[in-house]
């Protein structure tokens, strides 16, 4: 066949140009279409829609681009196998007419394909308001999987797959819809390429060959950065603190992308997680079964820690739905309340608030990084002894709380001083349930800043008088003290903490090594404070009593107790942490205990009521100390009958968490979650 000299696609450059836009525009329409579904869910303001399409047509043209790349391969392969069947070569005027035959054919294969994942995950989106994520991929995954350890929820994917099927009319419906749209767009885009922009290209004579080429070459090499210097990431971290409109606005393809290179790897065959004298994977599990939930039943083979919930008689259980207002304070260590240093007390609101609260002075962080605090905090799961799970398997399955107060009927915000990527946290947050996330883009543009991130407030002329000292965290935490305090008051004043319970604590302790002792320096990253104040509207003798609370807590105990006040409580879960909420009012939780994991260190450790015992992962070595860090540390062997029991705990509950999660084998929405 060939095609008149006028013709719009006798061009390479101009076939090129049809199909990368056209590519765009296939995009382009799954997100208008996706966008009333959003917009039902959360009215966006004028800026937010605005940003969200311009991010979203960036993140289009980094995969037309790609999609283009591999048409444009394709097409090579199929005309040197033609050219050499044929034997005939390329004319002299480029790539030659079997070139750009055999493109039109590898690019409606291409642009085919693409549609056809566009419908997938439009389907995708509409039953779970989210992209084509590692949850999909591990539900095909174990749809497909022949293997025994996945046949429990192979039999639950069929099943699911079943009832989905069941609304076939449903979703012939909407995908039909779709298409419709789709097919217009096609139409229209070929009504305007061929009777406008090909006319008008052709008409450039003035522009040489060579300039043309490299003119279009360019372009698809901004395409390819989607016009931004950061590229792919650019889209990554759009500041977008709207969880809904942030995941409209990310890119389909490159999306699922990410999602099924997590789901591939997480599917390698994983070596027993490395520890001397290791237990058996059977036997850790056992070990921490009965730590976690010990009597109860964990009938899932897959998800080995989901068990059902106790709901204690003990526990508090406010008569409506409260407010909850979480407060991380950065390195907040708990040895430093309470200190008089040069004459100044360098925490007094807090030492105050310590007497109007229920505090726990013998609460640690899982971790000794903010990742980790706040995925132990948020999902009640410890952090994972190597690369930071936020960081790395952000999109593994989890349950966090989050989610769980979305289901409650709870809109969930969160606002932090630095930037929305750091530790992946907008994309991990997403995810899991929140609504929206102000990071320092959000700030004013006059906002006050202090090393990373945004300060909270002028530095008063008294707290001038510390930084004479040698240990500067003694001023910064006096500053944070006195901001903490203006923002409190703040808040009662003009009656913003109605019906509402705060929850206060560092997400570490001190990132130096600070202490008295080796072993000190060590533990001080774990001794955060808790604080847990109620308003008085809530307030009564059955559910609140300020005191201090003996036994030890951690910040996996954080999620079941918010959701336990709130009457949130799930039927089953994977939490690690208890409910803490008998502390209130009672003397209770003795047997709690605290697992504490240091990547600075390499070090784990296991906080009860006895004290703690630490175990040296690089120096193989135990060591006992008790729980304020003070009376005595004593060296251990691994085989001493006074620690063994609680050495094969710590053992259990590394091996087993660490395991599980990199296996993703904690939670499963798509099998689990109608069980809540």
């Amino acid at each position: 066949m060939t095609l008149p000299v006028d013709h719009p696609f006798t061009s390479i450059r101009r076939t090129l140009l049809f199909w990368w836009l056209l590519f765009v525009v296939l995009q382009q329409v799954e997100r208008l279409f996706l966008l009333r579904d959003a917009v039902a869910s959360e009215t966006p303001s004028p800026g937010v829609l605005a940003k969200t399409l311009l991010i979203g047509l960036r993140g289009d043209f980094i995969a037309a681009t790609m999609a283009l790349a591999l048409a444009a391969i394709l097409a090579g392969a199929v005309s040197l196998l033609a050219a050499s069947v044929t034997r005939r070569g390329w004319d002299a005027t480029g790539l030659g007419p079997i070139y750009r035959r055999s493109f039109m054919v590898s690019g409606g294969a291409v642009g085919t394909l693409l549609l056809v994942l566009l419908t997938v995950d439009m389907g995708y989106y509409t039953h779970d308001r989210q992209h084509l994520n590692f949850v999909f991929f591990e539900y095909v995954g174990d749809l497909f999987s022949r293997s025994s350890e996945a046949a429990g929820s192979n039999t639950q994917a069929v099943r699911q797959t079943g009832a989905e099927l069941d609304q076939s009319a449903k979703w012939a419906a909407r995908v039909a819809e779709l298409l419709a749209f789709q097919l217009a767009a096609m139409w229209l885009w070929w009504w305007a390429f061929t009777r406008g922009v090909a006319p008008a290209l052709a008409r450039l004579r003035p522009i040489t060959p060579k300039r043309s080429n490299a003119l279009l070459a360019l372009c698809f090499l901004a395409g390819a950065t989607g016009f931004h210097h950061q590229g792919p990431y650019g889209i990554r971290i759009a500041e977008i603190g709207s969880a809904t409109y942030y995941t409209l606005a990310q890119n389909p393809l490159l999306f699922a992308g990410e999602a099924l290179r997590a789901a591939l790897v997480s599917r390698e065959k994983l070596g027993e997680v490395r520890s001397p004298n290791h237990l058996p994977i059977d036997a850790a599990l056992h070990v921490t079964r009965e730590m976690i939930a010990p009597g109860q039943s964990f009938p899932y083979v897959r998800y080995p820690l989901v068990h059902a919930l106790g709901r204690s008689g003990q526990g508090v259980r406010l008569p409506q739905p409260a407010n909850v207002l979480l407060i991380f304070v950065e390195g907040l260590d708990r040895r430093y309340l309470g200190r008089t240093i040069r004459g100044i007390r360098v925490t007094p609101f807090l030492d105050l608030l310590k007497q109007e609260s229920v505090y726990f002075e013998h609460f640690f962080t899982n971790g000794v990084q903010i990742s980790r605090g706040l995925f132990a905090s948020f999902c009640s799961y410890y952090p994972r002894q190597g690369a930071s799970a936020m960081k790395t398997r952000y999109a593994h399955d989890y349950l966090c709380l989050p989610s769980l107060l979305r289901r409650g009927g709870y809109r969930t915000e969160m606002v932090i001083n630095q930037h929305r990527d750091l530790n992946r946290l907008q994309l991990f947050m997403a995810q899991n349930g929140l609504h929206q996330l102000f990071d320092e883009s959000d700030f004013p543009p006059g906002a006050k800043r202090m090393g990373l991130g945004i300060s909270d407030g002028a530095l008063f002329d008294f707290v001038r008088a510390l930084w004479e000292e040698p240990d500067q965290y003694v001023a910064a935490l006096r500053y944070t003290d006195v901001e903490l305090e203006r923002f409190f008051t703040g808040l009662l004043n003009n009656h913003l903490l109605r019906n509402t319970v705060v929850f206060l604590l560092g997400d570490h302790g001190r990132h130096e090594a600070v202490g008295r002792t080796e072993l000190e320096k060590q533990a001080g990253h774990f001794t955060a404070p808790l604080f847990i104040w109620m308003d008085d509207s809530l307030r009564s003798p059955d559910r609140y009593h300020p005191r201090t609370v003996t036994p030890v807590a951690s910040q996996v105990d954080l999620a079941p107790t918010i959701l336990a006040l709130n009457g949130l409580t799930p039927a089953v879960a994977p939490f690690l942490g208890r409910d803490l909420s008998c502390a209130l009012v009672i003397d209770c939780l003795a047997e709690n205990f605290a697992f504490l994991s240091s990547v600075h260190d390499d070090m784990i450790g296991l906080a009860d009521r006895e004290g703690i015992l630490f175990y040296s992962l690089r120096t193989e070595t135990l060591i006992s100390t008790d729980l304020a860090l003070e009376r005595y540390e004593t060296h251990r062997t691994t085989d001493d009958p006074a620690v063994a029991a609680k050495y094969r705990r710590l053992l259990g509950l590394y091996e087993s968490t660490n395991w599980l999660l990199d296996q993703n084998r904690i939670w499963s929405w798509s099998e689990l979650g109608d069980t809540l």
